[in-house]
């Protein structure tokens, strides 16, 4: 990893699971945001995928067990500690996935159930010190068809992530159904590991100066946000978002991918 700060890095290590393992900075934010609205869905991941042709359960469910094993921060709790939050990695965690069966609904039905039990299952909160943060439920539509709905919260997981998660799971499943091991390799770094070096790099005289630096940035005298009160805002929030599609040229993309890479 690089830096532009001239005071170098320290490279990523496996470290002790014993004692305090601290939050990386992205989980402090997002510990500090649960504890001032605790029944917030607003940090959820939902995701759901459709699957069609002939379902082994129990392989499914050793699948995703496997996803859980290999990945601590699958099976990592957050809690306090003295007032200092921190991470607690089970060795082992108890998964099952909720199996609700539609098979007896017409098809229209079918898919009015489940944007509803999609919907419950985003809103549905986490309990970050108790609750296993992956849910999934498993829908089943016909013998051969079924819709996979799972849930993680963002303090463990991310976009990208998701991607990671069904590309492994299929991976995964495809071996054991043809009665063979994983086949991926075990992973010789974690994600406590990145926090505790985040936390190692981003002291001293790094976080003096990125400290410096957006301290310059947004000064002392901040302009007061004027927003429009056409549209005022709602005494309940409902986390409603819009999304707004661009297009940009190949020359601008490559600029912006080249720009990403540089530390």
């Amino acid at each position: 990893i690089k830096s532009d700060s001239g005071i170098g890095t320290i490279p990523i290590k496996k470290v002790s699971r014993s004692g305090k393992l601290p939050l990386s900075y992205a989980q402090q934010r997002l510990w500090l945001l649960a504890q001032l609205e605790p029944d917030s869905p607003a940090y959820n991941i939902p995701a759901a995928f459709r699957l069609k042709g002939k379902l082994n359960l129990n392989v499914l469910v050793k699948s995703f067990s496997a996803i859980i094993q290999r990945h601590e921060i699958l099976r990592t709790n957050l809690t306090q500690v003295k007032g200092e939050a921190v991470q607690i990695i089970h060795l082992q965690v108890d998964f099952k996935p909720v199996i609700i069966d539609i098979a007896s609904l017409p098809q229209n039905l079918q898919e009015q159930k489940i944007s509803k039990l999609a919907e419950q299952e985003a809103l549905q909160t986490f309990d970050l010190e108790k609750d296993l943060l992956l849910r999934i439920t498993l829908i089943k539509l016909t013998d051969i068809e079924h819709v996979i709905l799972f849930t993680m919260h963002h303090i463990i997981s991310d976009g990208w992530s998701i991607g990671i998660f069904v590309n492994e799971f299929t991976t995964i499943y495809k071996a054991f159904v043809e009665g063979k091991p994983s086949p991926l390799p075990e992973l010789q770094l974690q994600y406590v590991d990145y926090a505790v070096w985040q936390r190692e790099w981003l002291k001293d005289k790094v976080f003096d100066k990125q400290l410096s630096y957006w301290k310059q940035q947004i000064g002392n005298n901040l302009s007061v946000l004027k927003l429009s009160i056409a549209n005022p805002q709602p005494e309940v929030r409902t986390f409603r978002g819009g999304r707004q599609r661009i297009v940009i040229d190949t020359d601008l993309s490559k600029d912006l991918k080249n720009l990403s890479t540089e530390c």
